[in-house]
């Protein structure tokens, strides 16, 4: 791809140019959110497996407690 300085490009050239700059920010702008989105979920699954992790820790305990009686 060759570079041409905006101030030598013709006004269909700064046109498209614009239009591509404009729509890779958008690009972008949407792919930044789905990221966020997807380490907000993983964060929720980590907290989910944490939480099973504590109640089958629970569970054993609670049967250790009761084999000792």
């Amino acid at each position: 791809m060759k570079f041409i300085k905006r101030d030598l490009m013709t006004g269909q050239e700064k046109y498209d140019s614009d239009k591509d700059r404009k729509d890779a920010e958008k690009m972008l702008a949407t792919k930044r959110q789905e990221i966020t989105d997807k380490e907000t979920e993983a964060g929720q699954q980590e907290a989910t497996a944490k939480y099973f992790r504590q109640q089958s820790e629970s569970s054993r305990r609670l049967a250790e407690s009761l084999r000792n009686l």
